[in-house]
């Protein structure tokens, strides 16, 4: 298809692109941002007053939507931030009974006995309350059987804990088993699994590739080797590292085309360079995905432009149109 057919955007489309964009920006910090940081990121252009009315103007628009921007200060020193009563009713439980309520989670969880470290949260909720140690805790106060799977993410985390290195075996997408060394640089849960950050090591120690994400449910076995330290680079972030909401689905993959825009925010540029390929010929990136819906609402909130594939493209734009339409009905 040709550029212009999904790159011509209208003033009513653009301006729906860039308040999606501040409100979802708001909305990930999660935490005030300084007015000058957001004049940097959506107003980069302009003057220092007109960027001051076009963040008045954002705040103003978000309003009509029902969604409440706190200010503090003056536009020099002050921060915007979404005032949390837009989205939900807070509840002001009494300790005792939000500590019950973890209580109660946590025994759910325990119930299944397939919970990861199961043993080690059963004595630590013996700690908080002592009547939960008569009910689930076996009668000679001994630690139940541990897991093969609480072994595994036991040695993990002390190889965390001690930046050393493990032998692992490890079953990759194919199925096909392999015998690695790791250094373990952090982990991270998303989507119902659990990942570690790890880069290979060579047998004397050395590293041999680059940092990458490793499934928990496919390490079949794990062997601590504390002989073995390494050092954790100072640039590293375990956030560069997160899995994007839609890559993750029922739908067939889907490999997605798309170009950053001026007001791509740095962090996510540093996490494309690891999840994504770049084409410097096209100027595009690439990832797979298995929600387009998903992929349509994070692309807008993330100044992206989307390339292909069409159904990609097409709902992008529908979904600007809508915001515009709203508008306009207000």
């Amino acid at each position: 298809m040709p550029k212009e057919e999904f790159t011509d955007i209208s003033t009513d489309e653009s301006g729906a692109r860039e308040l999606i964009s501040f409100v979802l920006y708001l909305f990930e910090a999660n935490r005030p941002v300084s007015q000058t940081t957001l004049q940097r990121i959506f107003c980069a252009e302009k003057s220092h007053e007109a960027a001051r009315k076009k963040l008045g103007r954002f705040c103003e628009r978000a309003k009509m939507l029902g969604i409440t921007i706190k200010k503090t200060g003056n536009f020099s020193t002050g921060t915007l931030e979404i005032d949390p009563i837009s989205f939900y009713s807070p509840t002001n439980l009494p300790p005792e009974d939000a500590l019950l309520g973890f209580i109660k989670a946590c025994e759910a969880l325990l119930a299944g006995n397939t919970l990861p470290c199961a043993d080690t949260l059963r004595m630590a909720l013996a700690k908080l309350d002592p009547t939960f140690v008569a009910l689930e805790m076996p009668f000679d106060n001994k630690p139940s059987h541990q897991s093969e799977k609480s072994r595994i993410l036991d040695t993990l985390f002390s190889a965390l804990d001690k930046t050393c290195a493990v032998e692992a075996c490890y079953e990759d997408a194919s199925t096909h088993e392999k015998t690695l060394l790791l250094a373990p640089y952090g982990r991270f849960a998303a989507y119902g699994g659990e990942y570690f950050v790890a880069a290979q090591l060579s047998q004397n120690g050395t590293f041999s590739y680059p940092p990458k994400t490793y499934r928990i449910d496919r390490f079949k076995w794990v062997r601590l080797h504390p002989e073995i330290s390494f050092e954790i680079p100072a640039g590293f972030s375990i956030q560069d590292f997160y899995f994007f909401p839609f890559e993750f689905g029922s739908q067939d993959p889907a490999q997605l085309t798309f170009k950053l825009m001026k007001n791509t925010p740095i962090p996510l540029q540093r996490q494309l360079k690891q999840r994504a390929i770049y084409e410097p010929q096209t100027d595009c990136w690439s990832l797979s995905a298995r929600n387009i819906s998903e992929a349509v609402v994070w692309a807008i909130a993330n100044d992206i432009l989307p390339v292909a594939p069409q159904p990609f493209v097409t709902m992008w734009k529908e979904h600007l149109l809508g915001g515009v339409n709203h508008y306009a009905n207000k």
